[in-house]
């Protein structure tokens, strides 16, 4: 009985490590795609404003700094989970041919890594949703 209640076990959480990596893919390509595409909005405006001869206001400069930095954030995330990713491997590594000796090391890298990975997560969803609401302003005003 208490294989079966471990196998259930085990294969519950395969599955929610599998959904929530997928879920983590798709919020990343959700970030990137509304960050590409606002930087693209900005620079059509900036475009449109220029051959209108209108001023491109530094609100608009603004907005747009705002979807690059959100983008940029997304990409220093992705390579610091990169990182702890990696570090879990050394450390499962260490663990099993020296029995857990010599391991702190990479414990604190991942958990440094864990941090910035998700600070910069943080920043840049802060950022886009400033960037998509400064965007949104900015047509309600101007247009």
């Amino acid at each position: 009985m208490g294989s079966k209640a471990e196998s259930f076990l085990n294969e519950t959480f395969k599955r929610s490590l599998e959904d929530y990596r997928s879920s983590h893919s798709r919020m990343n390509s959700l970030m990137v795609t509304v960050d590409s595409a606002g930087i693209y909005l900005v620079l059509e405006l900036m475009k449109y404003l220029k051959d209108g001869k209108l001023p491109i206001c530094y609100e608009l400069k603004l907005i747009g700094l705002g979807f690059v930095i959100s983008l940029l954030a997304n990409f220093l995330s992705q390579f610091c989970m990169f990182n702890v990713g990696h570090n879990i491997l050394k450390i499962e590594q260490k663990f099993v041919l020296n029995k857990g000796e010599g391991i702190e090391n990479e414990e604190i890298k991942m958990r440094v890594y864990q941090v910035l990975a998700n600070v910069t997560m943080w920043i840049s969803i802060f950022m886009m949703f400033a960037a998509i609401i400064g965007i949104a302003t900015f047509m309600f005003n101007s247009f």
